[in-house]
């Protein structure tokens, strides 16, 4: 078993520690490192400084490949594990990865990484999404 140490930021920790956050999404690694299944993952806020502060140590159950492509007014475009998310489905997980709105999710990796996005959700515990796919 790998282990592999992930920062939140502080406006996350909360959801984290709490658990009610089941999984993150991240940016591919450069060195394709990425957690796979079985995996230890350590969740953290304030990694490299000194209010650094873990927040829990969960198994990684599971890992889909996430694309969120530029949306056209108030319609999202998400693919996760391939399949194109339903606008429901987008708004669900943004309000389970800790956005108010679907716009909020889009907005914040257009800002932090630009659009399209791909990357990978990193899941520890079950996800209400994850279960409404067939």
């Amino acid at each position: 078993m790998t282990t592999r140490l992930l920062n939140f930021k502080a406006a996350f920790a909360p959801m984290v520690e709490s658990g009610r956050k089941p999984h993150t999404i991240r940016a591919l690694r450069r060195d394709g490192k990425d957690p796979l299944p079985g995996d230890m993952l350590h969740l953290y806020t304030g990694l490299r400084t000194k209010a650094v502060r873990l927040l829990r140590r969960e198994v990684c159950d599971y890992t889909r490949d996430i694309m969120i492509q530029p949306s056209r007014g108030d319609v999202h475009h998400v693919l996760l594990g391939g399949r194109e998310l339903s606008q429901d489905d987008i708004d669900l997980l943004a309000r389970v990865d800790g956005f108010a709105a679907a716009s909020d999710f889009i907005g914040f990796f257009e800002a932090a990484h630009g659009l399209p996005f791909t990357g990978v959700l990193i899941g520890w515990q079950p996800s209400p999404l994850l279960s409404t796919q067939h």
